[in-house]
This record gives structure tokens, C-alpha cells and sequence, in this order.
């Protein structure tokens, strides 16, 4: 696993592209969320959940929409950290309220000559725990170019998520 990701929020790196009840999936939230907040399952389509509270937002899907209510599964597909709002710790090297693109490939980028900048949005390929390759998207803001977001999202087919 890269290094500078231990400093984020390690539980949700690793269900990262995993799928299993729901209660799991989302297990190590920087605070609680009711599951019925996150429980959608009206079709197999990714939806997001906004948690603003926290400056984190979900990408899951639910897996197998027309199981029986107890053998339902929910993947997740990805996360968002809100640069202005996250609180739940970043990289030492990465004030996120300052952070420019420079910053943001100096600290997370493996190589850069494999990031693809299409201002204002970096996005690049990072190995997450367990060997797990993860796509990593960084927007930022005009007009002083400063990071307003980075996403984490799962690349590769779902796996299950081990206890």
C-alpha cells in the first residue's frame, strides 16, 4: 500500500471495491450513520450518498437488487473527501486547504509521468491495501487552483469483503 494513505481513512481503503451486508461495507465511517440513510436498492445503479456532516461522500450500489431483503449485498464503488469539510485526518505533507496540484501529485502520485491532468482534475492509478490498485481523482478549484476534492475509486472486479 502506498504510504501516504495511511493517514486516511484506513477502513473505508480497505472495503474499498468490496461487497457484503451493508452494516459492513460502511463499518469504520468516521462517525455513525443510520443505515437506512445509505440503504438504497430500487435497481444495480451506483447512487452516492452525501454524508455533508462529515465532508465525505459514498458511491454504493447494491449488488443483487432483487435478493431477499436479509441476502441483500451493497458494494463500495468509491469515496469523496471534501477538502474544505473532511476532518477525519489527511497526509502530514497535505494541507488540504493550501494544496495545489503540485501538492497533491508530490504527496499521492507513484509516478507522475502516468497522471493524467486535465485542469482542473488530476486523476492517476495508486496501490491501496491488500495489492488493490485504486483510481485517485483530485479537482480542484478556480481561481486559486486549490484542491476542493479527492476521490478514491475502486478499479477491477468486486471482491468479497473478509471479516
Amino acid at each position: 500500500m502506498h504510504a501516504t494513505l495511511k493517514s486516511l481513512p484506513i477502513a473505508l481503503l480497505h472495503h474499498l471495491g468490496t461487497h457484503s451486508n451493508l452494516q459492513s461495507v460502511v463499518a469504520g465511517l468516521p462517525r455513525a450513520v443510520p443505515v437506512e440513510q445509505l440503504r438504497q436498492h430500487q435497481s444495480a445503479d451506483p447512487y452516492h450518498v452525501n454524508l455533508d456532516d462529515q465532508g465525505l461522500t459514498l458511491t454504493l450500489q447494491c449488488i443483487n437488487p432483487t435478493a431477499q431483503p436479509e441476502e441483500l449485498t451493497w458494494g463500495l464503488h468509491g469515496f469523496t473527501l471534501d477538502a474544505a469539510s473532511w476532518d477525519g485526518g489527511w497526509h502530514a505533507g497535505l494541507n488540504p486547504h493550501e494544496a495545489t496540484a503540485s501538492d497533491v501529485l508530490a504527496v499521492f502520485a507513484p509516478n507522475p509521468e502516468e497522471v493524467v491532468n486535465m485542469h482542473p482534475m488530476l486523476c492517476f492509478a495508486i496501490e491501496g491495501p491488500a495489492g488493490q490498485t485504486f483510481s485517485v481523482m483530485a479537482l480542484f478549484e478556480a481561481p486559486g487552483k486549490k484542491l476542493s476534492s479527492l476521490s478514491f475509486l475502486r478499479v477491477g472486479d468486486w471482491r468479497t469483503l473478509e471479516a
